[in-house]
């Protein structure tokens, strides 16, 4: 193949030798900026200098490509018009695939950037080069669905970079690194995870805090748990145990020993379940029904009770029965309730009842119990608590 060589300041210089060699030129391989002969493999080679070494410098300027505004990936706008205003010889299904075929190979560097929110796969770019394939744009840099972008400050990953995306940022005034992890409301699958770590000799466990996010570090996993306990008596409830309904045990949001599992209702002493899975729950109640005379039998049970997510029925859970007779009720007896697994769901209540339990075929059993102020829930001489519950998810 014939070489030909230029050294060329001009770009009208360079036109014009154009023309004038012709079909000469059209044949033959081209060094543009030195008098030298091209790389044998190259057809058109730029370069200042000869390379002694293929992996050194040979110039120290670029080659500056044309800046074009690109707008739909599987056109050639704006070469051939626009979506709106096409060219006459580019608005035929025929033309424009002729025309995309010939024009494979095309390099540009576009300008434009479409809106991070864009989700049309042929309306998305973002600034850099471009090459024409023959039947689409192709950004020449990494494109992935699952990506990481940086935009105003803020690293984007994970997803699709149109799609709602995990965000790492700083805050300013308390340097505070912050990781929001993409959600959706019907499929809360998503999370963050380091893989491959190795276990160190001197560790602790690093931890989250549920309500504002940061983690931390602790010497033990801290248990997914609610503990509510309480020294309050609640006396002159004899009345209401006695017509056999179940009387809920009240609470106060001051009787919250430890709680990273539940959501407290005080409006009907109830704990509600903030995460699905399996829970263990037990609990225990202080209580005196009778006054201690001889021919009265007092029967009461403490039973935990479960409403599953949008219903309406409390169902008995796990129960412990107390059978007290003659002077023994009057005194303050324990009613420990045995723990129970139940396949917790967001959503689902527990409490915590006492109720005297019906007889058949009619009435109930035992006594009627006292309805004496210093009778009901108590706290027995020596000890401290009257009541308390326990939910852990396991």
């Amino acid at each position: 193949m014939k070489s030909v060589t230029f050294r060329i300041t001009k770009t009208i210089v360079l036109f014009g030798v154009i023309v004038l060699t012709g079909n000469t030129l059209c044949e033959a391989q081209v060094t543009i900026g030195l008098d030298a002969e091209p790389l044998k493999g190259a057809l058109l080679q730029l370069k200042e200098q000869d390379e002694v070494n293929g992996e050194l410098p040979n110039a120290s300027k670029g080659l500056s490509f044309p800046r074009v505004a690109l707008s739909v990936r599987n056109r050639l706008y704006p070469m051939f018009g626009s979506v709106s205003t096409p060219s006459n010889d580019y608005d035929s299904p025929g033309e424009i695939q002729a025309v995309n075929k010939e024009h494979a190979g095309m390099m540009v560097y576009n300008t434009y950037e479409s809106a991070l929110g864009e989700t049309n796969p042929d309306l998305i770019f973002r600034k850099g080069f471009y090459a024409w394939t023959g039947d689409r744009w192709e950004n020449l840099q990494i494109e992935a669905t699952n990506a990481l972008l940086l935009s105003n400050g803020t690293i984007r990953l994970g997803g699709a970079l149109t799609q709602s995306q995990t965000t790492i940022s700083v805050n300013a005034a308390s340097q505070d690194l912050k990781i929001d992890v993409a959600n959706n409301s019907t499929n809360a699958t998503h999370g963050f995870f380091i893989d491959g770590l190795e276990t160190q000799a001197n560790s602790r466990a690093v931890v989250a805090d549920v309500n504002t996010g940061k983690l931390g570090v602790a010497p033990v996993i801290p248990a997914m748990m609610a503990f509510f306990q309480s020294g309050t008596e609640t006396g002159s409830i004899g009345t209401s145990i006695n017509t056999g309904n179940p009387y809920v045990v009240p609470w106060e949001a001051a009787d919250q020993i430890t709680n990273n599992l539940v959501n407290f209702d005080s409006t009907e002493d109830s704990f509600e379940l903030n995460e699905d899975g399996i829970v263990e729950i037990s609990g225990m109640v202080n209580y005196r029904g009778g006054v201690g005379t001889s021919n009265t039998t007092i029967v009461i049970n403490a039973t935990l009770q479960l409403k599953k997510f949008n219903t309406s029925t409390w169902m008995d859970f796990s129960s412990v029965r107390g059978v007290y007779v003659g002077e023994v009720n009057a005194y303050r007896n324990t009613l420990n309730i045995p723990p129970a697994l139940v396949q917790g769901q967001t959503g689902d209540k527990i409490r915590l009842i006492l109720r005297r339990p019906p007889n058949s075929p009619s009435g109930y059993l035992g006594s009627d119990h006292t309805n004496d102020a210093d009778a009901g829930i108590v706290v027995p001489y020596g000890t401290q608590f009257s009541k308390s519950i326990k939910i852990v998810a396991l």
